[in-house]
C-alpha cells in the first residue's frame, strides 16, 4: 500500500490524488455515494468530479445527502 501511495504523491499526472482508504469509515461511505453519482453524471455527459466530501457539478457543490435526484443511484 505504501508504494502505491508514494507513486501517487510523486505523480505529475495526478497531483491531487490520494487514497480513499485513508478516510474514516463514515466518510468512505459518503464518498461511495458521491462517486456513484459522479459516474452516473459522466454517463449523461455532464462534467463532474468528487473532491473530498463534495460532488462538484459546474460551480455547484453537493454533499452526499443533497445530491440532485437525476444523479442518485436507483439501486
Amino acid at each position: 500500500m505504501w508504494s502505491k501511495k508514494k507513486k501517487l504523491q510523486l505523480s505529475t499526472k495526478y497531483k491531487d490524488a490520494y487514497i480513499t482508504l485513508d478516510y474514516a469509515k463514515d466518510i468512505q461511505e459518503e464518498r461511495k455515494v458521491l462517486i456513484k453519482a459522479m459516474i452516473k453524471g459522466r454517463k449523461q455527459g455532464i462534467e463532474c468530479k468528487v473532491i473530498d466530501r463534495h460532488l462538484i457539478i459546474g460551480h455547484n457543490k453537493f454533499r452526499s445527502d443533497k445530491i440532485p435526484e437525476n444523479f442518485k443511484d436507483q439501486t
